[in-house]
C-alpha cells in the first residue's frame, strides 16, 4: 500500500507503511524503535530496557553506546540509500551528490562501528531496508526523498546531543552532524530551494525521527 508522509512541508511518496510507537513493530522496526527511545534519553526507556542511567563509568558508556548505535542505524539507512540512487543513471549533477554522499555516509558507518567496541559495546548489525523504486524515479523525487533523510538525520544527532556524556563521542558526533547538515544543504542546493532555510535547526524526538525513517525499515 502506497503511503506519503511529510516532512518539513516535504511529501514522499512509499509503499512501506507507516508506523506509529504505539503499533505491532516487525523485527528490524522493533529494534529500531528500542533504539530510538535511548536516543531520545527518555528515562522511561532507560528503564524499560533494563539500562541504568548515567550515573557511573559504566553507566555512561552503556548510554553512550545505545545512542551511536541508533546513530549508526540511520547511517546503514542514508549510505543504502545513496548507493542504491548511483546506480540509477542520473544526470552528471546528481550522480555526483548521490555518489559523494555515499561515500561520506559508508565512512560514518565504519567510523561509528570502530567507536562502538571501545565502548565496550557491540555495534548493531546492518538492518533490511525497503527503498521503493518510486523514490528513484527521476531526479526531483529522489532530491526530495533525500532532503527529507538528511534534516532527519541532522535533527536526530542534534535531539541526541545533550545526551552524549563521554566528550570524544560528543567530539565524533559533533564532526558526523556538520556533515550531515553540510550534505542537507548541498541537496537543497541541487533541488533549488533554499539551502539554508531558517536561523535554527530542528532538535527532533524520537517520534519524528520515527515518523521520517521507520517507513524504510522491512
Amino acid at each position: 500500500m502506497t503511503e506519503i508522509f511529510v516532512h518539513k512541508g516535504i511529501e514522499v511518496e512509499t509503499d512501506a507503511p507507516i508506523t506509529s510507537a504505539a503499533e505491532e513493530l516487525g523485527t528490524s522496526r522493533d529494534l529500531f524503535l528500542k533504539r530510538a527511545a535511548i536516543f531520545g534519553g527518555s528515562v522511561f526507556a532507560a528503564a524499560s530496557l533494563g539500562m541504568a542511567l548515567p550515573g557511573n563509568a559504566k553507566a555512561t558508556r552503556a548510554s553512550d553506546v545505545a545512542i551511536l548505535n541508533f546513530a549508526l542505524t540511520l547511517e546503514y539507512l542514508e549510505a543504502t540509500f545513496y548507493a542504491i540512487a548511483a546506480t540509477k543513471g542520473f544526470g552528471p549533477r546528481v550522480g555526483r551528490l548521490a555518489r559523494v554522499i555515499r561515500d561520506h555516509e559508508i565512512a560514518h558507518v565504519k567510523a561509528l562501528v570502530a567507536t562502538i567496541p571501545s565502548l565496550g559495546g557491540t555495534p548493531v548489525k546492518k538492518p533490511k531496508f525497503r527503498f521503493p523504486p518510486s523514490l528513484y524515479a527521476n531526479e526531483t523525487v529522489f532530491l526530495q526523498t533525500a532532503m527529507a533523510l538528511e534534516d532527519t538525520g541532522v535533527g536526530a544527532y542534534n535531539g541526541a546531543g545533550p545526551a552524549l556524556t563521554l566528550r570524544p563521542v560528543k567530539e565524533a558526533a559533533a564532526s558526523i552532524v556538520a556533515v550531515e547538515a553540510m550534505h542537507a544543504s548541498w541537496v537543497r542546493g541541487v533541488a533549488g530551494t533554499a539551502p539554508a532555510p531558517a536561523s535554527f535547526d530542528d532538535l527532533l524526538t524520537t517520534q519524528q525521527v520515527l515518523a521520517a525513517a521507520g517507513p524504510f525499515l522491512a
